[in-house]
């Protein structure tokens, strides 16, 4: 019995150890991007859009190792660089008079205040029907709130609720 124990033990550290060398070759294989800064008006709720590569708007600002992407009141960005695509570390802020209060995001799972990413790629890599309420030709989306308020207002328009 002993040594049925014993073997049991050996596969199950063996097991583990090809888990995390599993784990780091996958790591090592994603692509990673410049991390976003997001400064999003103090008490907003609801959609946020940010539409990519229009030549008419204005760059995103590099700051800090970070892109920055100052969300103005209406909940739609617009910004004439293009969307990377990876694995980052970014960060949700309220911003109030020039002053950053963390959101809690996707990390902290029930009490998250951010939900729902998803990128939209350009018209001619969309298949099917637009979305309703969004600009469907390569824009990023995600919402701010509750996990409730979430739920409630999927698929809802852009923008504050």
């Amino acid at each position: 019995m002993k040594h049925v124990q014993q073997m049991v033990h050996v596969i199950q550290s063996c097991y583990r150890i090809l888990s995390v060398v599993a784990s780091i070759i996958l790591l090592m294989r994603c692509e990673s991007r410049v991390g976003g800064v997001y400064e999003i008006p103090s008490g907003y709720r609801g959609w946020i859009e940010v539409r990519y590569e229009r030549p008419s708007c204005p760059p995103l600002v590099y700051r800090d190792g970070k892109y920055i992407f100052r969300i103005p009141a209406t909940g739609v960005l617009c910004t004439s660089s293009k969307p990377e695509f990876g694995w980052a570390h970014d960060e949700f802020f309220y911003l109030s008079k020039g002053e950053r209060t963390p959101l809690p995001d996707f990390t902290a799972r029930e009490n998250s205040m951010i939900w729902g990413a998803e990128y939209f790629g350009k018209r001619e890599e969309l298949p099917g029907p637009d979305v309703p309420g969004f600009s469907p030709q390569n824009t990023g989306h995600f919402y701010v709130g509750t996990k409730s308020e979430f739920e409630a207002h999927r698929g809802a328009r852009v923008g504050p609720e």
